[in-house]
């Protein structure tokens, strides 16, 4: 069963990703984690930059 907070991370991760691939296409230079923190709002748990910053560097988004 999905918790009410699972669903919270998956919603904020989903809305986040969006916004950060868009700033990462104008950008011109490669995307990292301190443009991640820049560019996207305070999660509600901070374990949360983990998994966003995963889902963006498994799809090449994001560089360390």
């Amino acid at each position: 069963m999905t918790t009410q907070l699972e669903l919270l991370k998956r919603d904020w991760c989903d809305e986040n990703r969006q916004r950060v691939l868009e700033v990462a296409r104008l950008l011109d230079r490669p995307f990292t984690s301190d443009d991640l923190h820049a560019t996207i709002p305070e999660p509600r748990e901070l374990n949360w930059w983990g998994v966003i910053l995963a889902q963006l560097k498994n799809t090449g988004a994001i560089v360390e």
